[in-house]
């Protein structure tokens, strides 16, 4: 009998709602709103991330996020 490995939970982002909210139209201007404050991730990483494809998320990222989207880390996330 093979054992299945148990599938790593996923976080549901907010992170496109609080990009609308805050009048970032596209994934490639966040990623340029990031790359400007020093945070380098190319455009499909950060569109994987923000859909919820991706298994890890990197705290410099994260950081960038709150900092260009003027947000908490728990508005990026849905409870």
């Amino acid at each position: 009998m093979t054992r299945r490995k148990p599938k790593p939970p996923s976080l549901d982002t907010r992170i496109r709602v609080v990009m609308a909210e805050r009048g970032v139209r596209s994934i490639t201007a966040l990623s340029k709103l990031l790359r400007d404050i020093g945070v380098d991730i190319s455009v499909p990483q950060l569109g994987r991330m923000i859909d919820g494809k991706t298994q890890y998320l990197r705290i410099d990222v994260l950081a960038g996020l709150v900092i260009v989207l003027d947000c908490r880390v728990g508005d990026l996330f849905s409870d």
